[in-house]
C-alpha cells in the first residue's frame, strides 16, 4: 500500500479536548505556547510502538492506518469532531472496507477498528505530554499495547512525592492520624485500608495531571509506632487503569473523550493495566 508522504499532524482534536479544561485556566501562566502551530510527532522512536510493522489481519502498518485515516477525515466532515457522542471509527472501518483497503470480514474489521482508535490515542498521548500532563500521557501511551507494563513507583519517585501534595492524600493522612489517636498506648501496629480521590484544582497542572491519570485510588497503610508521639507508615497506593462510562457534569469535553476511550477499550485498542505507588510518611499524635 502506498500513500503520498504523510503530512505532519497538528494537535488532534481528541488531545485538545482532553486538555482544554486545563488550558483555559493555565494559559494565563503560559501566555503563548504556539502549540496550535506545533507539529506533534507520533511516538515513532518509542520502544512502545513499531508503527512500520505489518499487521497481518489487515496487511497494513500502523503508519498506513494513520495515513488512511487522514484521507478519510478529509472527506468526512464529522471526523475528529468528538462531540455529541459521535464516534468516527466505525465509519472509518466501513470506509476502509468500501474502498478495498481491507477485506470485508469480522477479523479485518475488528483489527482496523482497534488500529483506528490507537492511531487517535497515540496522538492524544503525545499531546498530553507536550502540554505538561506527563502521567496522563504516559499511562495512556502504555495502555496502547497488547500487553502493557505494570507501572510501579518507589517511595523515592516523583509520582510518590506528587501524590503526597494532593488534598485527597492529605485527607487520608489525617484519617490515619485520627485513627491512631484512638488506639491504646500499648498498641504498636496499625493497618488501614481505604481509598481517596485525586481531584483537579483550578490552574494547578499537576493536580489536573493526576486527576486524568489516576483519579480514584485504593491504598493500604501499615503504620508502626516509633515513639510516644510519632508513627511511621508505608502506604501502598494501587489503581487499575481503565475507562468506564462517566458523566463529568462540570467538564463535558472530558466526559466526551472519556466515553470515546470506553469504546476504544471495548475494541481492544486500550488495554487496562495495574499501577502501584509506594509512599513513606509519618504522623505525629
Amino acid at each position: 500500500m502506498s500513500f503520498k508522504k504523510r503530512a505532519s499532524k497538528s494537535i488532534a482534536l481528541v488531545g485538545v479536548a482532553v486538555t482544554t479544561p486545563v488550558l483555559s485556566n493555565v494559559n494565563a501562566m503560559e501566555s503563548n505556547t504556539g502549540l496550535e502551530n506545533k507539529n506533534i510527532q507520533l511516538l515513532n522512536d518509542s520502544e512502545e510502538y513499531n508503527l512500520d510493522e505489518n499487521i497481518k489481519e489487515i496487511n497494513m502498518s500502523a503508519n498506513d492506518v494513520s495515513d488512511l485515516y487522514e484521507v478519510f477525515a478529509s472527506q468526512n466532515k464529522k471526523a475528529k469532531i468528538y462531540s455529541n457522542g459521535y464516534d468516527d471509527i466505525p465509519d472509518f472501518v466501513e470506509y476502509a472496507v468500501d474502498n478495498g483497503f481491507i477485506e470485508d470480514n469480522e477479523v479485518s474489521k475488528a483489527r482496523m477498528s482497534k488500529e483506528g482508535y490507537r492511531n487517535i490515542f497515540r496522538t492524544a498521548a503525545t499531546t498530553l505530554k507536550n502540554f505538561g500532563l506527563f502521567y496522563a500521557g504516559d499511562f495512556l501511551a502504555n495502555s496502547l499495547n497488547d500487553n502493557p507494563k505494570t507501572k510501579s513507583y518507589a517511595a523515592s519517585s516523583n509520582l510518590s512525592a506528587d501524590i503526597k501534595l494532593q488534598s485527597g492524600y492529605q485527607d487520608s493522612k489525617n484519617a490515619i492520624r485520627n485513627a491512631i489517636k484512638k488506639l491504646s498506648s500499648s498498641q504498636t501496629k496499625y493497618t488501614r485500608k481505604n481509598s481517596f480521590n485525586l481531584n483537579k484544582n483550578g490552574a494547578n497542572k499537576k493536580s489536573w495531571d493526576l486527576f486524568l491519570a489516576l483519579h480514584g485510588v485504593s491504598y493500604e497503610a501499615n503504620a508502626t509506632k516509633s515513639s510516644s508521639t510519632k508513627w511511621n507508615y508505608t502506604m501502598t497506593v494501587t489503581d487499575y487503569y481503565d475507562f468506564k462510562p462517566e458523566n463529568y457534569k462540570d467538564s463535558p469535553i472530558v466526559n466526551t473523550v472519556n466515553n470515546y476511550a470506553v469504546n476504544a477499550m471495548k475494541a481492544g485498542a486500550i488495554v487496562p493495566f495495574n499501577i502501584k505507588v509506594i509512599i513513606n510518611d509519618s504522623v505525629n499524635i
